[in-house]
C-alpha cells in the first residue's frame, strides 16, 4: 500500500510514503517500494523503455540516517563496463 500517489503530465510518478517511527532497511523499503511502482506500469511484452520516470519520497519527523541532516537525495548511478553504460 503507498500513502500517496500520484502522476504530473509528463507520466512521472511519485510515492510519498509518511514515515513516523524508526523501522530498519529504509533503503530496502524505498527499493521495494520503486519496484512496486514499475511492477504496474508496463503489460507482458512492453518494452523496458517506455517505463516514466519514479521518485520515492519519504517525510520522516526524526533523521533516518543520523547525520543531522533535514534532506537526503538518493540517484541512480551509472557503471561503466567495456564501454557500454549499465544503468542501476
Amino acid at each position: 500500500r503507498l500513502d500517496v500517489y500520484a502522476k504530473d503530465e509528463k507520466q512521472t510518478r511519485y510515492n510519498v510514503e509518511m514515515q513516523v517511527e524508526r523501522k530498519p532497511a529504509l533503503g530496502k523499503r524505498s527499493r521495494y517500494y520503486q519496484s512496486q511502482m514499475d511492477m504496474e506500469m508496463l503489460l507482458t511484452g512492453e518494452d523496458y523503455t517506455e517505463l516514466p520516470n519514479t521518485y520515492v519520497i519519504f517525510i520522516c519527523d526524526f533523521d533516518p540516517f543520523g547525520k543531522d541532516k533535514y534532506r537526503y537525495t538518493f540517484r541512480k548511478m551509472w557503471i561503466w563496463k567495456m564501454g557500454e553504460p549499465l544503468c542501476f
